[in-house]
């Protein structure tokens, strides 16, 4: 990814980089941020994956980390912090030509087994997993009863795609006709995605269902710094916490957390 750059000539960088589902909305404030922080200029990183950022940060190879998880114990005795900043909805995503809006619990599970091939427009099913550790995952498992064996199902059918990281996930759905997968509503809004957030069971969730409490399959973003951190990234930190920072945030699939 470029860097946030302003075209003011910068005296400082501030390095960011982590879990790829939070990268798209941390572009959209650095960018903002620098607006009023000419000084620094914001390199955002391809995704390192939440554990490759905090041992970044750790090493002293980036400033700032975006995790999707908690510190392990050994990474707090090694000296990082962890905060929340936003909860995104983790969420089911089609791509072009599936038509849908919504689905049930039932037809999402005979989608993972197999048993649907098409959409009711006719076009192909094209399922897209991610890896079976990865968190997304197991929040799909929860979306349904029966998911839980449907996507276990899923993963000993031949010839599906893989994704291995938030990028190359979302770059399979947007290119697939009639594809379905996991993904963030985050991820989808921030980066400009075009594909369809789907309800399971109900209505699409909103940013506004999770401040409510109304939508149960939530992920958290935390930053992640080590003690003593620079003031550009604490600057950077406050402005996130700042009512502009929490408009990009909510604007983009997040519901900011103090």
């Amino acid at each position: 990814m470029a860097s946030m750059s302003t075209g003011l000539a910068a005296q400082t960088t501030l390095t960011v980089g982590g879990t790829g589902g939070a990268l798209g909305g941390i572009q959209l404030l650095a960018r903002a941020f620098e607006v009023t922080h000419p000084d620094v200029e914001v390199d955002v990183l391809p995704s390192l994956g939440s554990g490759g950022g905090i041992k970044a940060v750790l090493a002293g190879a980036i400033d700032l980390s975006v995790s999707a998880r908690g510190l392990k114990d050994k990474e707090r005795a090694a000296g990082a912090i962890d905060r929340p900043y936003a909860r995104t909805a983790v969420i089911l995503v089609t791509g072009e030509g599936t038509g849908l809006k919504q689905i049930s619990g039932g037809e999402l599970a005979d989608v993972f087994v197999g048993a649907t091939e098409t959409w009711p427009n006719g076009t192909p099913v094209r399922l897209v997993l991610r890896q079976k550790s990865e968190s997304d995952i197991g929040f799909l498992r929860k979306f349904a009863t029966g998911m839980d064996d449907a996507v276990d199902a899923a993963y000993v059918r031949d010839g599906l795609l893989i994704a291995t990281n938030d990028q190359q996930n979302a770059d399979y759905l947007e290119k697939l006709p009639g594809s379905v997968g996991v993904s963030t509503e985050a991820q989808i809004l921030s980066e400009a995605r075009q594909l369809r957030i789907v309800g399971v069971d109900g209505p699409a969730p909103t940013v506004a269902d999770l401040e409510r409490g109304a939508y149960p399959h939530v992920k958290t973003f935390r930053f992640v710094t080590k003690l003593g951190a620079p003031e550009k990234t604490t600057a950077f930190i406050a402005f996130v916490r700042s009512p502009e920072g929490r408009e990009i945030l909510r604007n983009s699939g997040h519901q900011p957390v103090d």
